[in-house]
């Protein structure tokens, strides 16, 4: 009789304990290098885990580094979209249909949950909407339409 009593009362006290929140992942770095093109850029934007954002050109346009502080808004936005589990589900690469010469490249690689994850679009391509979405908070730092 005892052991029934302990035993519901265990599972009552386990039914009033609250549900914990599913924590988000740790977004460490997230990286952006874009090459190729006319143009022949090779650019790198970083978005540091505080909003700190750095642009290296190494070729191309305007070849002189600069850094900036992200608006919180598009940070919390990207680390949303790169810890979303159909982030880390993306293929390695998405190229278009029909080979062109002078296309740009576009890889990104973020730090999510101690894991590095790694994709690329080429320019034409039609990448799944999550790529996409992080592809244009990426570019719009970057400056690139």
């Amino acid at each position: 009789m005892k052991s029934a009593l302990l035993a519901m009362a265990v599972v009552l006290c386990a039914a009033c304990a609250s549900t914990p929140e599913r924590a988000q992942p740790v977004v460490g770095a997230v990286t952006l290098e874009v090459s190729g093109g006319i143009a022949g850029w090779d650019r790198i934007v970083t978005v540091d885990p505080d909003g700190t954002v750095h642009v290296q050109a190494l070729s191309g346009p305007t070849p002189s580094p600069t850094t900036e502080k992200l608006d919180p808004d598009v940070l919390r936005r990207l680390h949303e979209l790169v810890s979303d589990p159909a982030f880390a589900q993306l293929g390695p690469a998405y190229v278009p249909p029909e080979p062109g010469a002078d296309l740009q490249d576009y890889r990104i690689t973020a730090e999510v949950g101690g894991k590095t994850l790694k994709t690329m679009a080429r320019q034409g391509s039609h990448p799944p909407p999550i790529l996409r979405q992080v592809l244009d908070i990426l570019k719009g730092i970057a400056g690139i339409s």
